[in-house]
């Protein structure tokens, strides 16, 4: 029993995970909504106005825990653009505007596919070094996902 041994900041950990999991379906189920409703706002406005949000939560956050706002080195910071574009701009608008075309539980499915993924890219491509607990955790949780997206496919076909 872990949950009980003493200086179990692990416990943290969980409260935090189960916090983002309730913030993160919360964020989807309002992005869905408001891509979803007649005279909305285009999703490049909309990806703006939540990026611009959570901007201002994160400077915060830096300026609570007395960090710096630049990037240590140009290849750093370089990076960070890169992986703003790619992995937040054109990733993000083409979640929101496929949002209103799936079910929910059906997106919610496929967009948990994406932590998964990181973590095997992780350790195939970054070398970080895993136990057979953790793979086994990883393969489970895209099992999980991939028998879900099938099983929601088949009772939306069945009469």
């Amino acid at each position: 029993d872990g949950w009980g041994r003493p200086g179990g900041n692990f416990r943290w950990g969980v409260v935090f995970g189960l916090l983002t999991a309730v913030t993160y379906a919360v964020y989807l189920v309002v992005l869905r909504y408001s891509q979803s409703i007649p005279g909305k706002l285009d999703v490049l406005p909309t990806m703006a106005s939540i990026s611009l949000v959570g901007a201002v939560v994160l400077a915060f956050a830096v300026i609570a825990e007395r960090q710096s706002f630049t990037a240590p080195t140009l290849t750093d910071g370089a990076l960070l653009v890169a992986y703003a574009v790619v992995g937040q701009v054109v990733a993000w608008v083409l979640v929101a505007k496929g949002l209103p075309l799936l079910p929910v539980s059906r997106a919610s499915l496929i967009l948990l596919i994406q932590p998964s993924l990181a973590f095997i890219w992780d350790v195939l491509l970054l070398r970080r070094p895993t136990s057979e607990i953790e793979m086994a955790g990883a393969a489970l949780a895209v099992l999980g996902i991939y028998i879900g997206t099938k099983r929601e496919s088949v009772s939306t076909v069945a009469p």
